[in-house]
């Protein structure tokens, strides 16, 4: 009680200093706490994949006759599947690729943002479901699968798996089913999306084959023990 008293006597004997250092130390304090829930955030990204640690993205690499190199994340669609195929340390492949549709649904019309992905994305990335099974939710091309904020938006409070949308191709709406509903992405997850479209799908109205394209980002999964550098190597 008396070093208590002796210490309230002496803040007040010298107010100004006495704030100075107070304040100080309270916006140190804050912010050491803000950064130190950044980092935390940070860190976080992604790790809610089981597979996480054998999960890379491809990227390239290119080169300009000035000799300037530009490393990108992004790829076209011919390097998931050559390389799946010629080098065995690689498990899987997967390909996400960023669009928008023009979907139809009870004579209304919408604009929606989607990811294309190849059939095994549930498979290869840990994104859990609140409705349908992740076990061929994408194998059929006209399937869908939605967020759970986008199920709510086309459907209400009624169960999404089963209900049909309609996606413009072209001139032709053609009718998708919902086959999954996912829950909700986590903020600290870098692939964020409100639907997806197989990439079978796209697929048969564009099947690129050429290298040198870049509008996609292409996944691999490593078997248990490889060393991505001797896999990159191989590329």
């Amino acid at each position: 009680k008396k070093y208590l008293l002796v210490a309230c006597r002496n803040l007040w004997r010298n107010k100004v200093f006495s704030g100075i250092n107070i304040v100080g130390l309270s916006v140190g304090l804050a912010c050491c706490m803000l950064i130190l829930l950044y980092l935390k955030d940070e860190v976080s990204f992604d790790r809610f994949h089981k597979n996480q640690a054998q999960i890379f993205r491809i990227t390239s690499a290119m080169t300009r006759p000035d000799g300037e190199t530009n490393r990108t994340g992004i790829t076209g669609k011919m390097p998931g599947p050559e390389f799946k195929a010629s080098i065995p340390e690689i498990e899987s492949y997967l390909r996400i690729q960023g669009n928008g549709y023009t979907i139809r649904n009870n004579n209304e019309i919408f604009d929606q943002s989607a990811l294309v992905v190849d059939e095994n994305f549930f498979s290869v990335f840990s994104f859990p479901l609140v409705e349908g099974t992740a076990a061929g939710a994408l194998n059929n091309i006209h399937s869908v699968v939605l967020t759970e904020a986008t199920a709510k938006k086309y459907f209400g409070q009624k169960k999404a798996v089963g209900q049909v949308l309609q996606l413009k191709n072209g001139d032709v709406f053609e009718p998708f089913v919902v086959t999954a509903v996912a829950k909700t992405i986590p903020q600290n997850s870098s692939i964020q999306f409100e639907m997806l479209v197989p990439m079978k799908y796209e697929d048969s109205k564009n099947n690129d084959t050429e290298w040198v394209n870049f509008y996609l980002n292409t996944f691999v999964v490593l078997r248990q023990g490889a060393d991505w550098k001797k896999v990159a190597a191989k590329f």
